[in-house]
């Protein structure tokens, strides 16, 4: 059976826009976000909670010089597995709270990468 040049050429370029269509749908949603990351280790972690300890650390101070209240905003407390993690996450989110950050933009997600270290993830969903 003779090859087709006409078909042949009609397979290929369907293959060609078959390709850049997938690549142009899986790359869309993937660039409209940013991310804003802070890592507060359990060593920098004032022993004597107070307001002015807490905002010396300059984690802290970039994520509420970072914060902006837009639905769009959200920031993640990723905070190390087990009991004294999940209130480690829940006395940074009460200071945040007092500090400014309303509580409806924070999610505390079990998983910070290490037993000594609490995540800071600010996720910037508006468009770029």
């Amino acid at each position: 059976m003779p090859l087709n040049i006409r078909t042949l050429f009609r397979s290929c370029l369907w293959i060609i826009f078959m390709i850049a269509g997938y690549a142009t749908l899986s790359s869309g949603p993937v660039d409209a976000y940013s991310e804003h990351r802070e890592v507060i280790m359990q060593d920098d972690w004032p022993a004597l909670e107070q307001g002015e300890r807490l905002l010396a650390l300059p984690q802290i101070r970039t994520m509420l010089d970072r914060f902006d209240e837009d639905e769009n905003i959200s920031l993640e407390i990723r905070y190390p597995g087990g009991d004294r993690g999940r209130l480690w996450a829940e006395r940074l989110a009460m200071w945040l709270v007092a500090l400014g950050i309303p509580e409806r933009y924070m999610e505390r997600v079990p998983g910070s990468g290490g037993k000594d270290q609490l995540v800071l993830l600010l996720i910037d969903r508006r468009p770029q």
